[in-house]
């Protein structure tokens, strides 16, 4: 059996954060050799900036090497297109980096 460490945030987010960036941490275990995410949410609409009466997300995601974008600590940019993706070190969804 494949060892599995699972990660779980739950929570909600307000009207108040709407068009900010939200950066959820987590620390990834020194033996792990993949990061698949896995997330949904309510009342999902596309991300046209037209379209009102539900919610997107865009999510990405940095390593320990900082969140700037498109610099070093930058591994992906999925935007609203995917409720899951993955990372490896060889391999990664379209829209990140497996390095």
């Amino acid at each position: 059996m494949i060892p599995s460490n699972n990660i779980i945030r739950d929570g909600q987010v307000g009207p108040e954060k709407e068009k900010t960036f939200l950066y959820v941490p987590f620390d990834m275990p020194a033996d792990a050799t993949r990061l698949q995410v896995e997330y949904s949410y309510s009342h999902r609409i596309g991300s046209n900036p037209l379209l009102t009466g539900g919610n997107t997300v865009d999510l990405g995601v940095f390593d320990a090497r900082g969140i700037d974008f498109l610099d070093a600590g930058f591994r992906g940019w999925s935007g609203s297109e995917r409720l899951s993706f993955f990372i490896t070190e060889p391999d990664a969804t379209p829209g990140y980096l497996g390095r």
